[in-house]
């Protein structure tokens, strides 16, 4: 990452796209907005899996972002959230 950036880029935009974990409900399938998806056929069991997937996911982005950050503040100049 450092590599990449340090070629020049002076911006770093996070882009979140739609939502995390696809389905912003449990006992139904639809996203934040209202969109309606199709319905999963998932066990309890199954769906906490896939969570925890998620969340680990999650961690190891934020660890691997921490462990560049001091590097990054000296090479980017502004780093934006977007939609």
């Amino acid at each position: 990452m450092i590599e990449v950036l340090s070629k020049g880029y002076k911006q770093i935009v996070i882009g979140q796209l739609g939502d995390l974990f696809h389905s912003s409900q449990i006992k139904k399938s639809v996203t934040m907005a209202g969109t309606q998806l199709d319905d999963g056929d998932m066990t309890i069991s199954e769906l906490l899996s896939q969570y925890k997937k998620g969340l680990t996911l999650v961690k190891e982005c934020a660890e691997m972002l921490d462990s560049v950050e001091n590097e990054v503040q000296q090479i980017i100049e502004e780093v934006r959230i977007s939609e």
